[in-house]
């Protein structure tokens, strides 16, 4: 550089005027290459002085970021080491703290040299390591939990970080490693706690739901006793109610006897009279005594029926014709169902008598015709069947009217049930008839069909040995 320089100083100092034309232009155009080579040179020159400013700048950066990551790599309190090739080539004094051991016991010796053989979730720790550092040299950092050993066989759990780092013109692996032991312990009682808590909460529920199926127990049987007492009471006052129709119907029956007599043997008197003073006129006069006659018989039949009804229902259990019952039950009901509806009678033409409150039983078979009669609406049909069924004295009730729906039928015989109008009944008729049946130790069940007819079916037990016919 000194040498082109000098050459173009000279050159300045020559006088081209006193040179040939020739010549002095050649010189000319020497003298502007020479001098571009010199700008080029100069270019150069800081060019390079600028690279080596910065080369001595970045080492100066470089030289700070060693001492500044030294001091931070030797004042940490997590063990820190530099892997390079898969081998630990550096560690800080807090990792062989960690370790319990030297340098030299930790210095090219793999991670998983440091490891158990497996870890805790059953991998081996040298395949674990390859995956984990694989992730690490495509410059994805690593978090996890790794159960190192110590030289001296002792385990302990880390939270391990693994990074890459650039050193000088070198690149490592850094595995920061943080001692978790203390942590686990505790998070291992606090999971212990924990299950225990819910344990106690569990045991805690389950008597919680224990008393309290009990208690819905209890509340389930004191409603089952709520709702007995209420039959109970509902049953007694019907009871009492039909006590006292029973008196009542027990007094117009002899009420009605008295007169009843005085009619009757005033109708013999008298038609014996006329049979005596006016026999040529007995023909004439023989129908309105047969009507009188007629007449008298159902009255009696009436009153005959009203003093069986009536009959107290504590008495205890005698023989009683089912047949006549029936029979008694359709004369007291006679008016409402005459002229419109048709009895139909199958009867056995031997009925077993059967021990039974009589009063009851009439009970029971004028709620089920009294329900028949008020089911046909217009004209219709009523048929009454008794036969024998094993042990038992079966009567079947059908009639042809309005039938019932079928989600109703299962409730027919539940208290206070009724699918008439406020006022028409009670719901109390069918719930008494068959708490009476099983009374008699007997059973009683319902079929129908809507807007086609209803069968009540009644078996009562028939005692073989005592057993009469009529």
């Amino acid at each position: 550089m000194k040498y082109v320089s000098q050459i173009s100083k000279n050159f300045q100092e020559v006088d081209l005027s006193q040179m040939p034309h020739f010549k002095y232009y050649e010189a000319n155009k020497l003298g502007k290459v020479i001098k571009e080579m010199l700008r080029s040179i100069k270019r150069q020159q800081n060019s390079l002085l600028e690279e080596k400013n910065k080369a001595e700048e970045s080492e100066e950066l470089m030289r700070d970021s060693e001492i500044k990551f030294r001091t931070l790599y030797e004042s940490s309190n997590d063990a820190i080491f530099l892997i390079k090739e898969n081998k630990i080539v550096s560690c800080n004094q807090r990792t062989m703290e960690f370790f319990k051991c030297n340098e030299d016991e930790i210095i090219n010796k793999r991670p998983s040299d440091l490891s158990p053989e497996y870890q805790l979730d059953g991998e081996l720790s040298i395949e674990k390591e390859k995956v984990i550092l694989e992730e690490v040299f495509k410059g994805i950092p690593q978090y996890f939990e790794w159960q190192h050993k110590r030289p001296n066989g002792e385990l302990f759990m880390a939270a391990v970080s693994l990074s890459f780092v650039e050193l000088g013109r070198e690149k490592y692996v850094q595995s920061s490693i943080r001692d978790i032991t203390i942590r686990k312990k505790h998070e291992l009682e606090l999971e212990k706690y924990r299950q225990n808590l819910e344990n106690m909460v569990e045991e805690r529920t389950q008597e919680l739901n224990k008393t309290n199926m009990e208690l819905s127990e209890k509340n389930e049987m004191l409603k089952k006793t709520l709702h007995d007492l209420k039959e109970t009471q509902s049953h007694l006052i019907q009871s009492e109610k039909m006590a006292s129709l029973g008196i009542l119907t027990a007094g117009v029956a002899h009420e009605i006897n008295n007169p009843l007599n005085f009619v009757q043997n005033g109708t013999l008197v008298l038609q014996r009279t006329f049979d005596a003073e006016l026999p040529e006129s007995k023909e004439k006069y023989q129908p309105f005594f047969d009507a009188i006659k007629t007449g008298i018989d159902r009255i009696k039949d009436i009153v005959k029926s009203l003093s069986r009804y009536s009959r107290s229902q504590k008495t205890s259990a005698s023989l009683c014709n089912v047949n006549e019952i029936l029979d008694n039950c359709l004369t007291m009901l006679h008016n409402q169902y005459k002229n419109r509806i048709e009895i139909h009678k199958n009867y056995l033409d031997k009925t077993p008598l059967i021990a039974a409150n009589e009063g009851e039983l009439h009970q029971v078979f004028l709620n089920i015709i009294s329900n028949a009669i008020q089911a046909i609406s217009d004209n219709g049909k009523i048929t009454i069947e008794t036969c024998i069924n094993d042990t038992y004295l079966q009567i079947k009730i059908s009639d042809n009217g309005a039938g019932i729906k079928k989600e109703n039928l299962k409730h027919i015989f539940d208290p206070f049930y009724t699918t008439k109008e406020p006022g028409e009944g009670t719901g109390l008729g069918l719930s008494i008839t068959k708490k009476l049946v099983e009374e008699h130790n007997g059973s009683i069940k319902c079929k129908s069909v809507f807007e086609e007819g209803t069968t009540f079916e009644i078996n009562l037990p028939v005692k073989h040995k005592s057993t009469r016919y009529e």
